[in-house]
């Protein structure tokens, strides 16, 4: 009976587990969340535009600060290719909104503090910590890159460099 119980058990994680798999080309059904000052964010408002989703563990943390601190230097470049970068984090809009002022960012901050964003894009939380994933999304509104455990020195230029190769 044991065995039969935890066969159940990990076929039905295993289930959830494909059920949140994204793959290239398929269309980008996100939720409508908050950003950190509050504002709604609907991504399906922004067809027409490249949008780029990074997450990261926490914020004031080494990896974190310098990912988003790389993102903001580039930001007038993916202002320029036509693209929306959002930060996302389980920690609180409070937290993120520090981080912003304190680090002068200049990329959207989403609070996923309910992980539904991250359940979405099957982004990995351990811990109450995501992840550092990256997830592209092209102007049709479609997923055009899925990339897991990315370098945080490294990401926003890979970020941009994908979404210039790939525009029209």
């Amino acid at each position: 009976m044991k065995t039969v119980l935890l066969a159940l058990i990990v076929a039905s994680s295993l289930a959830s587990s494909a059920a949140l798999a994204l793959n290239v080309g398929e269309s980008a059904k996100l939720p409508v969340v908050k950003d950190a000052t509050g504002s709604t964010v609907d991504f399906a408002a922004n067809k027409g535009k490249w949008q780029v989703i990074y997450f990261y563990p926490a914020v004031f943390t080494g990896g974190c600060t310098a990912e988003a601190y790389a993102y903001t230097q580039l930001m007038d470049g993916f202002k320029a290719a036509n693209a929306v970068v959002y930060g996302v984090s389980s920690n609180s809009a409070d937290k993120q909104l520090a981080f912003i002022k304190a680090n002068d960012l200049k990329m959207i901050m989403l609070p996923d503090t309910k992980r539904v964003l991250g359940a979405a894009l099957g982004v990995q939380n351990m811990g109450g910590w995501y992840n550092r994933d990256t997830v592209l999304i092209d102007p049709q509104g479609k997923i055009a890159q899925i990339r897991r455990d990315v370098n945080p020195m490294q990401d926003a230029k890979i970020a941009l460099e994908f979404i210039k190769k790939n525009s029209g």
